[in-house]
């Protein structure tokens, strides 16, 4: 799939003050807006500062044409070991940096800083939706408080090489245009990149699309519609959800089509030896952190193909999770690296 190195960028701008997992700064949202029986009935969790799980779903497309990717940020860092972690890791990446991309993001940080944006304010949710391979809608939701998070990010773009930043309006909304991207607030905690400047002001009224992209429940939730010779030959769905001390990892790929499920079966013996490899690449890497439990817990996934679905579920302890991160967040760059290799 392509996508733009002007889009690659606006998004790197609108979230390199988390780099692994912290905000873009919006502004603070007004907490009377949702009140104590609003949630209730939702069902969505308010958090400390106002925000509301579920904001960014109501700025993004219900339907994407080839993939969609929901994650409830505030959640994950929740987990045990994880916000700790990757707030080690993030500053150990940035501060040890050495490669121009390095340079530049340190030069983007200190940008949104002297704008009153704080880098550790914790991003709450990330929504991603891909019409096609040149469009691409992503909605970032958070609360910080500070200085305006558009003016920030333009910043930050300019200072990660962007050649073109425009201040434009539309349909009474304000936003910059960074080269072929269209990036503003939709609303007091839901910042939009996307590529047309009408479907970015479209996004200013509400429509609360969380059914279509199945999210209650799901710390992550994604879809994809693979192609083969430009027909849809495979529907892909994903999840992790978090259950007591464990993880599920859940996947089901479904063959769209006679002729796709028959090929999909004569293949299946090649189908699962190619997605066991994949896990066992993976392992092999978290091994040499070392975190054998973890390399354990992806080793374990089940892999069926039956009629026509591919089904795949790994249940990683929370426990083998936190101790691998407690290591990776140790590493530098050149480490990271080698655990690939």
């Amino acid at each position: 799939m392509i996508v733009s190195k002007s889009l690659s960028r606006a998004l790197l701008a609108a979230s390199l003050c988390v780099s692994v997992a912290s905000v873009v700064g919006c502004p603070k949202k007004d907490p009377d807006k949702a009140t104590k029986d609003d949630d209730e009935k939702s069902g969505k969790a308010k958090s400390s500062d106002g925000y509301v799980r579920g904001e960014v779903l109501k700025h993004v497309p219900s339907k994407c044409g080839v993939a969609r990717l929901y994650m409830d940020l505030a959640a994950i860092r929740k987990l045990d070991g994880v916000g700790s972690n990757l707030d080690s890791l993030q500053e150990n990446l940035i501060d040890g940096a050495t490669s121009n991309d390095g340079k530049k993001m340190k030069k983007a940080l200190k940008a949104l800083d002297k704008a009153g944006i704080d880098p550790k304010k914790a991003l709450q949710e990330l929504a991603i939706c891909v019409h096609d391979d040149k469009n691409v809608t992503v909605a970032i939701g958070g609360s910080v408080k500070g200085k305006d998070a558009l003016d920030a990010v333009g910043k930050g773009a300019e200072a990660l090489g962007a050649d073109k930043i425009e201040k434009k309006k539309k349909k009474g909304l304000s936003y910059l245009r960074i080269e072929e991207t269209a990036m503003g607030m939709v609303s007091d905690t839901v910042l939009v990149v996307t590529m047309d400047d009408d479907a970015l002001a479209d996004l200013v009224d509400e429509n609360d699309v969380s059914a279509d992209w199945d999210v209650d429940g799901k710390l992550v939730s994604g879809f994809f519609a693979r192609k083969k010779g430009g027909e849809k030959d495979l529907d892909v769905s994903g999840s992790i959800e978090s259950s007591g001390d464990e993880l599920v990892l859940s996947m089901t790929g479904k063959a769209k089509g006679a002729e796709a499920k028959k090929k999909l079966e004569d293949d299946a013996p090649k189908v699962k030896k190619e997605l066991k490899s994949m896990l066992e690449y993976f392992a092999a890497a978290v091994e040499k952190v070392p975190a054998k439990g973890l390399a354990e817990d992806i080793g374990d996934t089940k892999v069926t193909v039956e009629d026509g679905v591919i089904t795949g579920k790994m249940t990683v302890k929370s426990k083998n999770l936190a101790k691998a991160l407690d290591k990776v967040a140790k590493m530098d760059e050149s480490q990271l690296q080698a655990l690939f290799k």
